[in-house]
């Protein structure tokens, strides 16, 4: 919008004058589920050479087993049908049996549906796998803005990410992908590990997921860092059927055509 202004005070002044006000409108998971559902892109983009039908049942493995436990698993059952209704979470504490009452099967048949529904879309799920707000290492720009560094090393090593929800799990490779998923944009990274690993948990916190400066990702997937997502996932299967040898669909973006508004 600077173009639009002679000086960030003219902007402060108009932002006044005009009422404005500045909100948030969405926040970033604080508590991640511990599963994450692909988009029929990602899936779409994947070697078809490689996803052999051994593949594509590993793949669907965890959609199938959650579907299976929706109809099967008194536990599952009971979480599905006492999510945002306090009143069947009393009445279901009280007495498990209720969950299969009529009306409360019929949410859960309705829910099962619209699971089922998801997975022949290809949103299939994925365990320890999230969405998150991607990150720049921001370790790397304070060293620039007041050690005068010109070229800081920053934190995180060229085909590194980090984010902390992996801290203690034993996956070494992710693959990063964002929507929308304009060509075969599969960023296969490592995760940081070891000293790393200890430096990253002084100086980042919650469960952004943190870039490299040193690292092309952003052409790759061609993302900002003004609250563009991620989706991380160390899922083997996906991984090993990315096609090799990826060429980044880099393009200038255009600007359109100006108008007085």
């Amino acid at each position: 919008m600077w173009r639009y202004y002679d000086s960030w005070e003219e902007y402060k002044e108009v932002f006044h004058k005009n009422d404005m006000r500045i909100t948030i409108n969405k926040f970033a998971d604080t508590e991640p589920k511990g599963y994450a559902k692909t988009s029929y892109q990602f899936i779409q983009t994947l070697s078809s050479e490689k996803l052999t039908d051994e593949k594509i049942a590993e793949l669907c493995a965890d959609t199938i087993g959650y579907l299976d436990k929706m109809k099967n698993d008194l536990d599952t059952m009971i979480k599905i049908a006492s999510k945002d209704d306090d009143y069947i979470t009393l009445a279901l504490k009280q007495c498990k049996s209720l969950v299969y009452d009529e009306f409360i099967q019929s949410r859960l048949e309705s829910k099962f549906q619209s699971e089922r529904d998801d997975a022949r879309g290809n949103k299939l799920i994925l365990k320890d796998s999230l969405y998150s707000y991607i990150c720049p290492d921001l370790y790397a720009f304070c060293t620039w803005l007041f050690c005068g560094i010109k070229n800081p090393a920053g934190i995180i090593p060229r085909d590194y990410v980090y984010n902390s929800f992996f801290n203690d799990k034993p996956y070494e490779v992710v693959d990063c992908l964002r929507s929308p998923h304009l060509y075969i944009e599969h960023g296969i990274r490592k995760l940081v590990k070891g000293d790393t690993l200890e430096m990253c948990k002084e100086w980042f916190n919650d469960y952004d997921t943190i870039v490299s400066s040193h690292d092309l990702l952003c052409r790759l997937l061609m993302f900002d860092v003004d609250g563009d997502e991620v989706l991380l996932t160390p899922n083997k299967t996906i991984i090993e059927c990315v096609l090799d040898d990826i060429v980044p669909l880099y393009y200038v973006p255009f600007e359109p055509v100006k108008s007085e508004v």
